[in-house]
């Protein structure tokens, strides 16, 4: 009964925004001079099958859709059309995938976007409809329709009881082990050759990033967020092989411009196949909604690190972090994140003040490209020497990412992706010194 009377209510909304967006039309340029008896013929079809749904006959205006959709591939109206009977169906996969094809060409038609929206929405992919409306948001919409998308993007928040992620590649990089291109270094003053083992390695591998987090309801405004993490990175053999598994438990809640999470975090690494470190801590998430195209997050944690063989580095770890998300339009999107750590490790030649920031542009292409690109500056600042070296340890990093998919190709939930990343890193010793071009081409559910 619940799930009834939350579509019963999806429904009145989505009307009303319909009524004000009007209908979604598809008019070829070069064919201006039909325009009017096209909108007429468009008018007359929109017509027959709002007649034959309202009545109950959602297959039959399926199956006339289905015909026109056969004699004229190209009519963007008649498809349209066949995602909202799909939608009314109940067959929200298919209504998706129509309405995404339509948008790889047309990514300005805002009826399209917010039925898009609504298919996910009502197919409970929380994540992807809250994207899609915020992209809607970012246009101009006239009141009563921003009203409605902002009312849908509380019930998200509120009704979001699972999101995953998921993403398969292949990996070549020409430095597995982040190591030094260097052949000498000085050590106590003296200088001694690298052996091979020491420098950088090159080589092709295989990547997975995974996340999924469950979040039942606990209180009318609050959810217990259960989640995990993997990633692994294999190369041949297991010499560089890295692996970490993460959990996090704890309330979130949900209030009208913020959501406040108190977690319980850890993690365990693995490297080359053996034990590297785990770690045990918390952490507080503030999410805050400035407007429907701004989101604001920030974040306070501590973790207790202990490595397995290191333990001179075993110590506490404090973070902060700030990120900023701005929906420029339909079809782009900006952010900005900042970072700082401190490591209170047990020798304090490891202990450390460590940054960095960054910003993200993402934007939707013509012929259902999409590109990110975000560049990013870090820095670590030692608190003592090494005993092998004279100077205090101290690094810069410069890295950049550029990523592009195509939203054309969609393999069940699974979209194409190619990122390549660059980054340059000079320390004061150059021990530490390397440079590393990776590539990832393989499939990502985050589009």
């Amino acid at each position: 009964m619940q799930r009834r009377d939350i579509r019963s209510g999806v429904a009145c909304r989505m009307l009303a925004m319909a009524l004000a967006c009007g209908s979604a039309t598809f008019p070829e340029p070069s064919r201006a001079q039909d325009a009017s008896a096209e909108q007429t013929s468009s008018r007359s079809i929109d017509d027959i099958v709002d007649a034959l749904v309202r009545q109950g006959k959602a297959d039959d205006a399926a199956v006339l859709l289905d015909a026109i959709i056969a004699a004229t591939p190209d009519d963007q109206q008649a498809h349209f059309l066949r995602g909202l009977v799909a939608t009314s169906q109940g067959d929200y996969r298919k209504a998706i995938a129509i309405f995404r094809a339509i948008l790889i060409d047309h990514p300005e038609a805002v009826r399209v976007r917010l039925e898009l929206a609504r298919a996910f929405f009502l197919d409970r992919d929380y994540q992807n409809a809250d994207r899609q409306f915020r992209a809607v948001r970012a246009g101009d919409l006239p009141p009563t329709v921003k009203a409605n998308v902002d009312a849908f993007l509380f019930q998200i928040r509120q009704s979001k009881n699972w999101s995953y992620g998921l993403s398969v590649a292949l990996a070549p990089d020409t430095n597995l082990n982040a190591a030094s291109t260097s052949r000498e270094v000085a050590i106590y003053g003296l200088p001694f050759k690298l052996s091979d083992d020491a420098r950088k390695k090159s080589g092709i591998g295989a990547a997975v990033d995974a996340n999924v987090e469950w979040a039942p309801r606990i209180a009318p405004n609050g959810r217990l967020r259960i989640g995990t993490g993997f990633q692994r990175r294999e190369y041949g053999g297991s010499t560089f092989d890295d692996m970490t598994l993460s959990a996090q438990i704890g309330p979130r809640f949900v209030f009208p411009r913020w959501d406040v999470s108190l977690l319980g975090t850890g993690f365990r690494r693995w490297y080359g196949g053996n034990g590297y470190a785990k770690a045990a801590g918390g952490r507080m998430e503030a999410i805050h909604y400035a407007g429907s195209s701004t989101v604001i997050s920030g974040s306070l944690g501590a973790l207790h690190l202990d490595y397995d063989q290191q333990n001179e580095r075993d110590g506490w770890v404090y973070n902060a972090g700030l990120g900023l998300m701005r929906q420029l339009d339909q079809t782009s999107a900006a952010s900005l994140k900042l970072g700082v750590n401190r490591q209170d490790a047990d020798a304090a030649a490891y202990r450390n003040w460590s940054g960095i920031i960054g910003a993200g542009y993402f934007r939707e292409l013509p012929e259902g490209f999409s590109v990110y690109i975000e560049p990013s500056y870090a820095f670590a600042k030692y608190d003592a020497a090494l005993p092998a070296f004279p100077e205090v340890r101290s690094d810069k990093i410069v890295s950049a990412t550029a990523a592009v998919l195509n939203r054309r190709i969609v393999l069940s939930r699974f979209t194409p992706r190619i990122a390549y990343t660059f980054t340059h890193m000079n320390s004061s010793i150059n021990l530490y010194d390397y440079d590393r071009h990776r590539i990832e081409v393989g499939l990502t559910t985050a589009f």
